[in-house]
C-alpha cells in the first residue's frame, strides 16, 4: 500500500488533497505532489488517469450547475402548487341516486395539490433535519491550532507531540507545531536544533521544514541543525531512513524568486524554496546542505555510534586477525560501508584491541599499525594501501 493509502484510481479521487491539487494547484500542493512521484515513479500512470478524471468530473459537475438552482426549483414548484389550490377552490357536489344513499365527491386535483405540499413539507423537515445534523458535526469535528515551544533556556527541553512523536529543543531554539495532525502530513517548523523520535506512521508521513530545507520520514530518529544566520544546514540520523529536499543549484548565492517557493502556512505564512534535489540517509550517515553554495551532500557523522544493540555487539578484541576481516566488523558494527581490496588485506594480519574508542579512532589504530590511509566521502569509508606479502 502506497502511503496515504493511496493504492487504485478510486482512491486519489476521493483524496481531498489530490482533488485540491487537480482543480486549485498552489505552489505548497504542487511541491507536496512533485515530491510523491519522485518518491513513487511507478504511480504516474495512476496519477495521470485520476486527474483526467477528476477533471471530467468537474466539468459535468459545472455544466450541471448551470441547468439551475434546485432549491429555487422546489420553490417554483411550491408556488404553483399554492396558485392551483386558491384557483381552483374544493367544492362539495351532492348527487342524489336512485338509492337513498348519498356520496361526496371531491376535486381529486385539490387533493393531489394538498398532498404535494404536504411532500414537500416533508421534504424540507428531512432536510434541514440533515442540514442541522451537519452543522452539528462539522461544529464539533476537531480544529487544527499552532502553537510555538522556545527554549530560551541554557539546558535542552523536551516535548511529546498529539502523535506521540518527541522533540529534545536545544537551547535557543525554536517549534511550531499544531495540536492535532489533521493534514495529510505531521507538519511542523524548526529553528535551531533540536532531535526528533518519531512515532511510526506509513500513512502520514513527518515533515520538518528548517530553514530552506524539508526532512521526511516515517518513522524514526534523526537530529537536524538548522540556526538562522548560519550557512549551513545539517541532518543527522540515528536510525532508520530520512529523505531530505533542497533547492541546491550550480548557480552560488542564486536569487530564489517568490514564483520558485511555496507557502507553509502555520500561524504565519512561511516561504521554502522549492527543492530540485533528494538525498536518502540512513544511520550514522548525515546531509549538509550549504545555503551559500546551494550544494547539498551526504557525510558519515561525527561521531558514528554502533547501531547494533551492546548484547549483540563484538568484543572488539583481535588476534592474528585479517584486516579485512576487522574492516567487515566494523562496517557491520556501525551499518557504514567499508571499501578496500580485500584480496590485500586478507593477507595483514593485525592483533588489537579496539574496545572504549570511536570509530575514527578505531581506524586510526589499524592504519598507523598497518601502514594504511582512510578517508571518508559521500558517507563511506575508504581504505587505501595493504601489501602483506
Amino acid at each position: 500500500m502506497k502511503p496515504n493509502g493511496l493504492k487504485n484510481i478510486e482512491d486519489f479521487m476521493t483524496d481531498d488533497l489530490f482533488v485540491e491539487w487537480v482543480l486549485t494547484p498552489t505552489e505548497q500542493n504542487i511541491s507536496f505532489w512533485a515530491m510523491y512521484l519522485a518518491d513513487f515513479p511507478e504511480q504516474i500512470p495512476l496519477v495521470e488517469e485520476a486527474k483526467e478524471m477528476v477533471l471530467q468530473l468537474n466539468e459535468i459537475e459545472q455544466i450541471t450547475a448551470k441547468k439551475g438552482d434546485i432549491e429555487g426549483n422546489w420553490k417554483i414548484i411550491e408556488q404553483q402548487t399554492i396558485k392551483q389550490e386558491l384557483i381552483e377552490q374544493p367544492r362539495l357536489v351532492p348527487t342524489i341516486q336512485k338509492e337513498t344513499s348519498t356520496r361526496k365527491i371531491y376535486n381529486w386535483r385539490y387533493i393531489s395539490g394538498i398532498a404535494s405540499l404536504f411532500f414537500l413539507a416533508f421534504l424540507s423537515y428531512q432536510f434541514f433535519q440533515i442540514g442541522s445534523t451537519n452543522e452539528a458535526t462539522i461544529s464539533a469535528a476537531p480544529t487544527m491550532e499552532w502553537h510555538e515551544l522556545k527554549n530560551t533556556t541554557a539546558v535542552a527541553t523536551s516535548l511529546f507531540l498529539s502523535d506521540g512523536s518527541q522533540v529534545i529543543l536545544e537551547p535557543f531554539s525554536s517549534l511550531k507545531y499544531p495540536n492535532l495532525f489533521l493534514k495529510k502530513q505531521r507538519e511542523v517548523v524548526l529553528k535551531g536544533e533540536a532531535f526528533f523520535d518519531i512515532a511510526r506512521d506509513t500513512t502520514q508521513p513527518f515533515v520538518v521544514y528548517a530553514n530552506e530545507t524539508i526532512t521526511k520520514v516515517l518513522g524514526t530518529s534523526f537530529t537536524i541543525k538548522a540556526f538562522e544566520g548560519q550557512k549551513e544546514v545539517e541532518v543527522a540520523v540515528k536510525t532508520g531512513k530520512v529523505a531530505v529536499y533542497a533547492n541546491v543549484s550550480s548557480l552560488p548565492k542564486k536569487i530564489i524568486k517568490e514564483k520558485e517557493k511555496f507557502v507553509i502556512r502555520t500561524d504565519e505564512q512561511i516561504l521554502i524554496p522549492i527543492p530540485n534535489k533528494k538525498l536518502e540517509v540512513t544511520p550514522n550517515q548525515r546531509v549538509v546542505f550549504d545555503k551559500v553554495k546551494a550544494d547539498m551532500q551526504k557525510a558519515v557523522v561525527k561521531l558514528p555510534l554502533p547501531i547494533k544493540p551492546v548484547k549483540q555487539l563484538p568484543k572488539f578484541h583481535f588476534k592474528e586477525e585479517p584486516v579485512a576481516e576487522v574492516l567487515k566488523i566494523l562496517g557491520e558494527a556501525y551499518e557504514l560501508e567499508m571499501n578496500y581490496e580485500q584480496a590485500k588485506l586478507d593477507k595483514c594480519l593485525i592483533t588489537t584491541t579496539l574496545e572504549d574508542v570511536s570509530l575514527f579512532a578505531k581506524l586510526d589504530i589499524i592504519c598507523q599499525a598497518m601502514g594504511l590511509t582512510y578517508k571518508e566521502k559521500a558517507a563511506a569509508i575508504y581504505i587505501y594501501g595493504g601489501d602483506c606479502d
